[in-house]
Formats: C-alpha cells, sequence, structure tokens
C-alpha cells in the first residue's frame, strides 16, 4: 500500500477529505507502527507497547469509518431520533438496514482494494420454545444479554449487530482466514453457550453460526447475508456449531 498524505487527499478532492482517504491514510499508519513493532522484536517492552497502540489505532479506524458511512440525518430530527433510527431498540446494536448499509460500504472498498471479507450469521437454537416456556419479557432480556455477550467477544472494531427476532450478524473489521474465522466462531460459540442466569432461572442456548466470505461467496451484501444464513442452517441441521457457506 503506498501511504498518502493529508495533503495531497486534499489536493486530489479540491480541499474534501473523502473516506477512502482517510482510510488509506490509517492503514498507511498502521503499516509504519507494524514495521516499527517488528523491529523490536528484541525489545519486549518497547514492542508491547506497539502492539497496544495498533490495538487502540484499529478500534480509532474502525469507529471513523462507522461514521463516515453513517447515513445522512433527515432535516429536523434530533440525535435520538437518528440513535433509534439505525439501533435496535431491544439491544441497541446496530439494527439491520445500518449492518447492511455498513456492509455496502465494506464490500466497495474491499472491491476497490481486491482483498475480503467475511459475515458471520447467528441464531438461536431452540429460542422459541424458550420464549414460550418463559415468557417474552424473558425471552427479551436473554437477547439482551447474547448481544452483550457477542459484543465482548469480539474486537472493538468489529460491527455487531441484531438482524431481528434471534438472529445476530458480525462483520469483522479486518480481512481473516478461514483458520482465523474458525477461531473466531468457536469463541462466539463459547460465549453464547455459558448458562444465563435471569432471575431465579438458569438458561442455556445455543447458536448456529454460518459464515460467507466475499468474493468468494457473493460480492453483494443481499447475497452474501443469503449465504452466510444458508450456511447457519448447515451448522444448524448438523449441530456442528458452525459452517462455511459450501
Amino acid at each position: 500500500m503506498t501511504p498518502i498524505s493529508i495533503e495531497s487527499a486534499l489536493h486530489a478532492h479540491g480541499d474534501r477529505v473523502e473516506a477512502g482517504d482517510w482510510d488509506l491514510l490509517f492503514r498507511a499508519v498502521q503499516t509504519r507502527l507494524r514495521q516499527a513493532a517488528d523491529s523490536m522484536a528484541d525489545r519486549l517492552p518497547i514492542q508491547d507497547c506497539l502492539v497496544e497502540c495498533l490495538d487502540a489505532f484499529e478500534q480509532l479506524r474502525a469507529t471513523a469509518l462507522r461514521e463516515w458511512h453513517r447515513p445522512a440525518p433527515t432535516p429536523g430530527s434530533t440525535s435520538l431520533e437518528r440513535h433509534a433510527a439505525l439501533h435496535d431498540s431491544l439491544t441497541s446494536l446496530p439494527n439491520r438496514g445500518f449492518f447492511r448499509t455498513l456492509l455496502d460500504h465494506a464490500l466497495a472498498h474491499i472491491q476497490a482494494e481486491r482483498s475480503a471479507l467475511a459475515v458471520l450469521y447467528l441464531d438461536l437454537d431452540g429460542f422459541r420454545a424458550i420464549n414460550q416456556a418463559h415468557g417474552q419479557a424473558i425471552g427479551d432480556e436473554l437477547l439482551k444479554l447474547v448481544g452483550a455477550r457477542i459484543s465482548r467477544a469480539v474486537r472493538a472494531g468489529d460491527m455487531v449487530s441484531r438482524l431481528g427476532d434471534d438472529d445476530f450478524a458480525c462483520l469483522p473489521a479486518d480481512p481473516m482466514d478461514a483458520a482465523q474465522l474458525s477461531r473466531l466462531a468457536r469463541k462466539l460459540f463459547d460465549a453464547v453457550s455459558v448458562p444465563f442466569r435471569i432471575g431465579t432461572l438458569e438458561i442455556t442456548v445455543r447458536p448456529s453460526i454460518g459464515i460467507a466470505i466475499s468474493p468468494a461467496h457473493g460480492a453483494t451484501t443481499q447475497v452474501l447475508l443469503e449465504r452466510a444464513e444458508d450456511a447457519m442452517y448447515r451448522a444448524k441441521e448438523s449441530k456442528s456449531g458452525f459452517a462455511f457457506f459450501d
């Protein structure tokens, strides 16, 4: 990747820096930090500090990109109204519409960069039976706790969304190979599978997770989500915990 400067970005767009330019700047700094960390292999305290800086920088980059790609507010709308339009009212996670918008932008970015991204689609096995046995209030509380656990299990730069009902999705901030995605899926499976304590109840629910990768499994948001969902159903049928789209 060729580093660019703020000055060159301003010149290219007539004093208007676009999100893609900032992303290039972020990634250029990350590359330099990684090079510095690699060169400090024999000086562990300094290397550890640089690695921590890299992690914090990635969180900043992912947060900034989410803000840049946030849909423009409608005239007269308040910040609370804008937040409500983009987030699930139960879990406060980004909703399906916001997730699709960010996935649209992420797909456009990887096509320009000729890289890859993955979507993980999570569904809770047996959630309907839990809802029927204990009531909607318990079911809603369970969904909130599941959303919180998934969010804690991923990195700060990764995006977690509630797509609706008992369906969740995760969009990792960086490209991952199959082994890394498998580790992430196992981590999410283990995090959700630990029994939940809700009042006097102890409830166990397990997820089925489907994984689809772009461009191999699809180049559009609609296709990629459908294929991640297909993979989720394969995982559910085989009781394997997670599966890749085949």
